[in-house]
């Protein structure tokens, strides 16, 4: 899947001589925690929520209603953004917006194509996306394996679960390794459960342990 198919393409933006006034504005009537800065259709920078409160006068100010708004009018977005933020390309693998997002703690990327902002990928996005990816919402049994880290074992294993009566809905296996160990997690839809992990047991290598067998409805 890529980044286009789960981006927002229509976010709202700001322009780098918007007030900060208006960006409060937006933030708070739209309940929106980023805004992109577009000029001329490029990215130049990105607003957060967290920046314009940082910006905000505290409630203690002693300036005068017409003193504070119009030191929120004189502020504008160049002054508050970030500049050259990370971004990421629309027909990038969402694996990269997600790697992006990890790697540098950020909340969201703005999504480019030919060099011109088209869209916003947010952590929210991404998390829906591995949500959907990984078949959560699909009623399932998860299987968490340890098997041997060589070449052929995860078909082998799959094999087993097959002819067990079990249907695969999704598998992750985690880089790390261990003393020649693959863990790895296989959500399957099976009908008996007990049987399955029988099954699993009885098999032997390359399944080197059955770690855990649960229902996920």
């Amino acid at each position: 899947m890529i980044v286009k198919k789960r981006m927002v393409s229509d976010a709202i933006t700001l322009s780098p001589d918007d007030s900060f006034k208006k960006a409060i504005n937006i933030v708070q009537d739209k309940g929106i925690r980023h805004l992109p800065v577009v000029d001329n259709g490029r990215v130049v920078g990105i607003v957060t929520d967290r920046d314009l409160a940082k910006a905000s006068p505290s409630a203690a100010t002693s300036l005068s209603v017409y003193e504070l708004n119009y030191l929120l009018s004189s502020i504008t977005i160049k002054d508050l953004m970030t500049k050259k933020p990370i971004t990421v390309d629309a027909n990038a693998p969402i694996e990269e917006a997600a790697k992006l997002i990890h790697e540098h703690n950020i909340g969201a990327l703005p999504v480019v194509e030919d060099g011109k902002f088209v869209g916003l990928v947010t952590k929210s996005d991404i998390l829906g996306t591995f949500v959907e990816i990984l078949g959560l919402g699909i009623p399932s049994v998860r299987l968490e394996l340890d098997l041997e880290n060589r070449a052929g074992a995860l078909m082998e294993t799959l094999k087993t679960i097959r002819d067990a009566g079990g249907y695969l809905v999704s598998i992750i296996t985690f880089q790390k390794e261990e003393a020649g160990i693959r863990k790895s997690v296989v959500r399957v839809r099976v009908d008996d459960e007990a049987a399955l992990r029988a099954a699993l047991e009885k098999a032997g290598p390359p399944i080197m342990k059955v770690c855990d067998v649960c229902r996920l409805d």
